[in-house]
């Protein structure tokens, strides 16, 4: 019987099954295209592109690209250099932005800064700038290390030229190389030409580079043969952006980090999603011209990369600083060094988030958060503080605020002793309050129910005291 099935499987169909299968297919195919009414049109109803050149050379396309001296052809290699004043500029429009503040800015990333900020085994030591590698890739897709391709590599890094006077100010540019893959068979010789450069650096910085780039080109390293020096410490800026900016801008996004906190409007960019479609285009020997974007579009986001590391730098030493004008934003910085215990500064941070937030609302919110990561980072005599600072500035139109203090004194430090003498406290101003009579409808309510509150809280603790 088994045999007999697989002879009657191997019969082909007449050319009349055939003619129906083909005639259902049309039928159904003219039916979408009434329904749709042009949003789905035939193959052949689409324009041919004659804006794709055929067989244009590389180094027309690319005029300060050469094939890599090292490792031979099949590897183009392009050097970009970007000033970092205010009067430079780049003939491609590629943008250092904002401008860092070299007078005060040591050439230097401090170890506590690369702790704060997250670092994969930082080196305990401050880092040279020049020793920073800033690196991102553009591949074929997103469908896995044993599919996609880094056809495209970039690495940025600062070039400092030391004054000789010690008074004269400190020059630098950003450099971006480019290693840029022929075609398929040339991977390993580009990998080789990554790993020699990659060896002349300390430091990796990536955005998003620990989910995509850097578990891609391990794995391409493996699948060839060889080994990438890819285990340096390492640094992803996309979790302090996070953390930083996302309750303000929404998208951390680079392009979004770009609009939004750099300043930056791109001149020659290209979607993300339509570079593998460019690269597949130049493998055909076609529209080779469209690549040209695409090394653009490359080397902005490394650029990009070097300014937000210097950015997030000064920002971590400098609550003050001109740029920390939205609340949120000081409370990530707090939030990044409570996480590493560094106390003071967080503190600092935090009294600089209650100054700049005015609305009583999001204020609330923003109180809650900060015990929220007090309590996740153990940080019980801190959020004590933060609390006590916060009833000295916005008790008398908050005075939920006593509560909270009552409550973490009594929960979080088992001190209630401290938590009856905030209760004692709030009741004796909140009476004051009243009696002057200079509270508007809302806040009198507010009080009621505090006091009411912090009554029954108090008649509790007095009464675990006596047992």
């Amino acid at each position: 019987m088994l045999g007999h099935a697989v002879i009657l499987r191997s019969i082909p169909m007449g050319f009349e099954e055939l003619d129906d299968i083909a005639r259902s297919k049309r039928e159904r195919i003219e039916g979408l295209l009434a329904k749709l009414g042009g949003q789905l049109r035939r193959a052949s109803d689409l324009p041919v592109r004659t804006d794709l050149s055929t067989n244009l050379p590389l180094d027309e396309v690319l005029p300060d690209a050469r094939p890599h001296p090292e490792v031979g052809a099949g590897v183009w290699h392009r050097v970009s250099e970007v000033p970092i004043e205010p009067a430079g500029g780049h003939p491609r429009g590629y943008v250092f932005r904002p401008l860092p503040q070299w007078t005060r800015h040591m050439p230097f990333v401090a170890a506590r800064s690369l702790a704060v900020l997250g670092c994969e085994s930082h080196p305990g030591t401050e880092v040279p700038l020049d020793a920073i590698a800033f690196l991102d890739t553009e591949t074929t897709g997103l469908s896995g290390a044993t599919g996609t391709y880094p056809f495209l590599v970039g690495i940025g890094y600062f070039r400092l030229d030391w004054p000789a006077a010690a008074s004269a100010p400190l020059q630098a540019a950003f450099v971006c190389e480019q290693f840029f893959m022929e075609d398929y068979p040339h991977e390993p010789l580009l990998l080789a030409a990554l790993a020699e450069r990659l060896r002349q650096f300390d430091l990796l910085v990536t955005f998003n580079g620990a989910g995509y780039d850097v578990p891609l080109l391990q794995a391409r390293a493996t699948l060839n043969r060889t080994r990438l020096p890819l285990d340096m410490p390492h640094l992803d800026l996309l979790r302090p952006a996070r953390r930083l900016w996302r309750r303000r801008i929404g998208s951390c996004a680079l392009a979004s980090l770009e609009r939004h906190v750099l300043g930056i409007a791109r001149l020659h960019d290209v979607s993300g999603a339509e570079i593998p479609y460019i690269y597949f285009d130049h493998l055909r020997g076609r529209g080779r011209e469209r690549l040209v974007p695409v090394f653009d579009h490359n080397v902005q986001d490394i650029v990009s990369l070097g300014a937000l590391l210097l950015l997030l730098c000064e920002l971590l030493a400098d609550p003050a600083h001109e740029q920390l004008c939205h609340a949120s934003d000081c409370f990530g910085l707090a939030s990044l060094h409570l996480e590493c215990g560094v106390l003071d500064a967080a503190a600092r941070f935090l009294e600089r988030t209650a100054e700049l937030e005015h609305d009583p609302q999001w204020s609330r919110k923003f109180v809650r958060d900060a015990l929220r990561v007090f309590r996740r980072t153990g940080q019980g005599e801190a959020g004590a503080a933060f609390l006590e600072g916060q009833c000295r500035r916005n008790g008398r139109h908050h005075p939920e605020l006593f509560i909270e203090l009552a409550r973490w004194y009594e929960r979080q430090l088992r001190a209630p002793e401290r938590a009856l003498a905030v209760i004692q406290e709030a009741e004796r101003q909140g009476h004051f309050e009243r009696s002057l009579g200079v509270l508007d409808a809302q806040q009198a309510l507010a009080w009621d129910r505090a006091l009411r509150d912090l009554a029954k809280r108090r008649q509790r603790l007095e009464k675990r005291k006596k047992q």
